[in-house]
């Protein structure tokens, strides 16, 4: 679990289509299901991706929270 409220947004390739799973508001004690969506139908190549975008609570620097990249395979 994370310690900090977070967004994940994943996407892959699968079988030819473009998938991705999102999964909002998990948190401390707090994990919510994630859905699947199907973007599209595509030949061209597509690696897996993987960011996590957690919430600080207040402004830091000017920023609410942060982007991080989790997985990238080329």
């Amino acid at each position: 679990m994370p310690e900090r409220w977070s967004h994940f947004f994943g996407c892959n390739k699968v079988n030819g289509e473009l998938v991705v799973a999102v999964q909002f508001f998990v948190g401390p004690e707090h994990l919510t299901p994630p859905s699947g969506v199907r973007l599209a139908i595509s030949s061209r190549a597509a690696g897996p991706h993987c960011h996590w975008v957690a919430y600080y609570g207040e402004k830091i620097e000017g920023y609410n929270g942060e982007i991080t990249e989790v997985l990238r395979q080329p």
